[in-house]
């Protein structure tokens, strides 16, 4: 977002797929999507690879989402690792590798509005949360594993149309007053 598509950390840059835009966003501008052929892709750096070493805490990505339509990709680094809205759900799919397990939280069916969304997976206690404008919305024991997040990461897909703003990966569990 902010109007260009570097990395604030790295300062590396992602590279567009399609047409993507940028337009007025929940915090200053983001990246805007048409729903058709567009996403971003940034080359994996261990930055992006949350969750991932046997010494992490956990993970967690946060952004805020304004879906035009309620099906689509919103960040993924697999089939098997992302973030996605799908038929009008925001699901989290947190996976080792081999194996994935979802949690869902319902309630996306209201398009063209604002969402503050924090997805978090804490190791220690194996629980992964979403957070939805500063309410625990889903929450599920997922088990204890490094996550695959290693590898290039998408943001946004053909098949998502709105827009995403702040996006920001950490490498522990959010609490709830940073969810906020």
């Amino acid at each position: 977002g902010n109007h260009h598509s570097r990395e604030f950390y790295s300062k590396d840059f992602a590279f567009p797929n399609g047409h993507p835009e940028y337009s007025e966003g929940q915090v200053s501008d983001c990246f805007s999507f048409d729903g058709e052929d567009d996403y971003w892709m940034a080359s994996g750096l261990m930055s992006y690879a949350v969750g991932k070493l046997p010494s992490s805490p956990g993970a967690s990505i946060e952004f805020w989402v304004n879906p035009e339509r309620v099906d689509g990709d919103l960040i993924r680094w697999s089939d098997l690792m992302r973030v996605r809205l799908y038929h009008g759900n925001l699901r989290a799919d947190w996976s080792d590798g081999d194996v994935s397990v979802s949690i869902s939280a319902p309630g996306f069916n209201a398009l063209n509005r604002w969402y503050h969304v924090a997805c978090t997976y804490d190791k220690a206690s194996g629980m992964a949360r979403i957070w939805v404008d500063g309410i625990q919305r889903a929450e599920n024991y997922i088990g204890t594993f490094n996550l695959a997040t290693t590898g290039d990461i998408q943001i946004g897909s053909p098949q998502f149309k709105g827009q995403l703003d702040e996006i920001t990966l950490y490498d522990r569990a959010l609490t709830r007053d940073e969810t906020i």
